[in-house]
């Protein structure tokens, strides 16, 4: 009776494992006709590849910049970016292209290089605009975030206010980015403020800026037209300006000029011409 048990036991174990195998199979069977696509697709994909990387059909033949604003700036960077021809189109590498042309041309910004098939490269850019002017031998104009925009100037650009404190190196200028960057950000920051009041709000007439001085970043100061030195310290012109506005009415109502206003200590410290 035992061996019964047994020999039925082993033939209930036999039906189990060949049922597993004939799933295993099925499901091989079922796979293979995917498998054969997705290999066929990654071969058509390998050889399109290559007829597109090896083909000089894309390779680069023409550039062309977009932005007529400056017909010496389209000259001189399209010389440049011609560097590339014979290039595959697929192959170049884009951002870096776009990085090349802002480091050499600070006076860029927002440089865009973008393919059209077969073979032809545009680009696209924005000037910048100068909002304020170093003087340091010659004058330096500066956008609005902090690069200084080549050529150097030899006389004053009337409209815009000038940054002093600072001794520029023409040698030491690369691709519009400087030593004096945190100074220039603080100077503009400046100026905007002013601006900023001047729309806002009724100034004194002699309140006239027409420098401003960061060559103590820390306490910077505005220098008018008539000559008045305007020490800021650590406060902003909108926090001094109620102060400001007082001090220079009383000296109009006075008649007289001051050498140096000192806004930094709670009495404010006014220096006579």
């Amino acid at each position: 009776m035992a061996k019964k048990e047994k020999r039925f036991a082993r033939n209930t174990r036999k039906p189990k494992a060949g049922r597993r195998i004939f799933f295993l199979l099925d499901i091989i069977i079922r796979l293979v006709p995917f498998l054969f696509i997705i290999l066929i697709s990654a071969l058509i994909v390998k050889g399109i590849w290559h007829i597109l990387i090896h083909s000089d059909y894309f390779n680069i033949k023409y550039i062309e910049v977009m932005d007529r604003s400056s017909a010496k700036l389209e000259t001189s960077m399209a010389r440049d970016l011609y560097s590339n021809k014979g290039i595959n189109i697929f192959l170049l590498d884009i951002k870096r292209c776009e990085y090349d042309i802002e480091r050499d041309y600070p006076e860029i910004r927002d440089a865009v290089v973008y393919r059209r098939l077969p073979d032809m490269l545009f680009v696209s850019y924005r000037l910048r605009k100068p909002v304020c002017q170093i003087e340091s031998g010659s004058y330096y104009l500066v956008s609005d975030d902090a690069v200084i925009i080549p050529p150097p100037l030899l006389s004053k650009q009337p409209a815009l206010t000038v940054v002093s404190g600072i001794n520029v190196n023409p040698k030491l200028l690369s691709g519009g980015r400087h030593e004096y960057r945190q100074q220039l950000v603080h100077a503009i920051g400046i100026i905007k403020d002013i601006n900023d009041i001047a729309k806002d709000s009724c100034l004194p007439d002699d309140f006239k800026v027409k420098e401003v001085n960061v060559y103590d970043i820390d306490n910077p100061a505005l220098i008018l037209e008539d000559g008045t030195r305007i020490e800021l310290g650590s406060y902003r012109v909108k926090d001094k300006l109620d102060t400001i506005k007082k001090v220079l009415n009383d000296l109009l109502s006075r008649r007289r000029k001051a050498k140096v206003i000192d806004l930094r200590f709670e009495d404010v410290v006014v220096v006579p011409c």
